[in-house]
């Protein structure tokens, strides 16, 4: 077989059928594209399933009006029923055309790599108070049997409509003057969260999980403190270095520091360091139902070293109540400015083909600074490819361009996103696109994360972000926020 030099873009519906709308080779970055239908009385689902239950059940959820609490802790898996179920079984590929084969560590024998196995599942069950939910939850095996809540969304077995009708938006009450507003607002949060840094190679064993988790502390602190309805995380990781089980998925540390939140997760990349697993990829957590997901996988070429890693868009479809169905992407673009002039144009298509009609936003490092042609053709400015948008960046919507390198306290303080500790150019961004029939404004945006864990502060910028002398930060990058106030209704 040929060497593969390029790798197209296509979508990929985990949960519809079909899965793919096109001759799919890869799920993500090196693992094949294999899924299959099982069935729910499957022993290894109802292992899986059993594995989770805990996790799953542990914690009293609400969604935003204390008078519908949806809590499910007394839920029992023989009562719940079942509508989808599927596997994944991760097939390593290096060339991302073909299964890898190593050496079996148990027989020397040779043998295709499997990382681990995925089960997607769709179930109905009633909560506490007997109101039926739809849940979607996605569950990952690694190689030793341990078993990993990856993603759970859920929604109202009623009416949606009737739903977003009957839940009054907290939002609604304007964050900054405090007065009651006559339209629905929303706050969106993106933010890049670094993966399970510091590095494996730098520090190791209970300093490394101490340091990552302060982190993970310093960041949801954060993120409570700026309340967003909307959270959108790059750099999302599961990290088999970083310990036992208990310890190596990122997002649940997040998602019990944030209980208020659903969320769906997806990896981009899978690298394979000396056998362990470790996945990288985008996260949206939610206060609202996530309705539906799915992704696009950008293209890739091989031939660019600076286009090294495997991009995709997640997407999720989200019921806002006073507001309807909107749009949320999340991505994080490569480092090849050629890669990004042409998967921007495949973001765009993706984002114009789900929600034609409705307001969509994007979130996300895109790994290019203001001036850059890919960010100006998202943004309405510039045209690639003869094609142009008519989307727009929420911060430039209330504050002007800061100058990149700036020296000013001012734009390195509430403008410049990276690195943290020293800020010299923005390219984390929150850009929007209004939809028909809806007009909406940007009524604020601004930067988080901006201070290191207390006590760790130093004036030395040539110390870094990972040494031994420098501060403790929540993150390479600033998070910045959006406020939205919607002045027609999108339902």
């Amino acid at each position: 077989m040929s060497s593969k030099l390029f790798q197209k873009s296509y979508p990929v519906a985990i949960w519809g059928n079909p899965i793919s709308t096109e001759n799919a080779d890869i799920a993500y970055g090196y693992i094949l594209f294999h899924f299959d239908d099982i069935s729910p009385s499957d022993p290894e689902l109802i292992e899986a399933l059993s594995s989770i239950w805990d996790v799953l059940c542990g914690k009293e959820k609400t969604l935003l009006n204390k008078s519908l609490n949806y809590s499910w802790s007394n839920m029992r898996i023989d009562n719940i029923r079942i509508t989808m179920s599927r596997v994944q079984d991760l097939r390593y590929t290096v060339d991302g055309q073909t299964w890898k084969e190593a050496n079996s560590f148990l027989t020397g024998e040779r043998e295709n790599v499997v990382m681990g196995k995925n089960f997607f599942v769709c179930f109905t069950a009633p909560d506490n108070n007997n109101l039926l939910l739809h849940h979607n939850i996605t569950i990952s095996r690694d190689r030793k049997g341990h078993h990993y809540l990856f993603h759970h969304s859920f929604v109202p077995g009623s009416s949606v409509r009737q739903y977003l009708g009957d839940v009054s938006f907290v939002s609604s009450i304007s964050r900054l003057s405090g007065m009651m507003s006559l339209h629905p607002r929303l706050r969106i949060v993106s933010y890049n969260a670094w993966n399970t840094m510091p590095a494996s190679w730098f520090i190791t064993g209970e300093r490394r999980f101490d340091w990552f988790y302060k982190r993970m502390q310093l960041m949801a602190a954060n993120l409570r403190a700026a309340d967003p309805d909307i959270i959108v995380l790059q750099e999302i990781r599961y990290d088999e270095t970083l310990g036992d089980q208990r310890r190596r998925f990122q997002l649940r540390h997040l998602t019990e520091l944030l209980p208020d939140y659903q969320y769906i997760f997806q990896p981009a990349n899978m690298y394979n360091e000396h056998g362990s697993r470790v996945e990288e990829g985008v996260a949206v957590l939610s206060k609202f139902p996530i309705r539906r997901q799915d992704y696009i996988l950008l293209s890739r070429d091989y031939t660019d070293k600076q286009d090294d890693h495997q991009r995709l868009v997640l997407h999720a479809q989200i019921a806002v109540p006073s507001i309807g169905t909107i749009h949320v992407y999340g991505t994080h673009l490569s480092l090849s400015e050629a890669a990004r002039d042409r998967t921007v144009r495949e973001l765009s298509d993706f984002i114009d083909w789900n929600g034609a009609n409705e307001f969509s936003v994007f979130c996300g490092d895109l790994n290019a600074e203001p001036d850059s042609a890919a960010i100006r053709y998202l943004i309405g400015k510039g045209e690639l490819g003869g094609k142009r948008t008519n989307y727009k960046d929420a911060f430039l919507q209330v504050h002007p361009e800061p100058k990149p390198r700036s020296p000013s306290e001012g734009a390195r303080a509430k403008a410049l996103t990276f690195p943290t500790d020293n800020p010299v150019k923005r390219i984390d961004y929150i850009i929007y696109k209004q939809g028909s029939g809806v007009h909406v404004r940007v009524d604020d945006s601004q930067l988080i994360g901006l201070k290191p864990w207390s006590g760790t502060e130093t004036d030395d910028l040539k110390a870094g972000m990972m040494s031994k002398d420098s501060a403790l930060w929540p993150s390479d990058h600033r998070g910045v926020y959006a406020d939205f106030t919607f002045l027609l209704r999108v339902c």
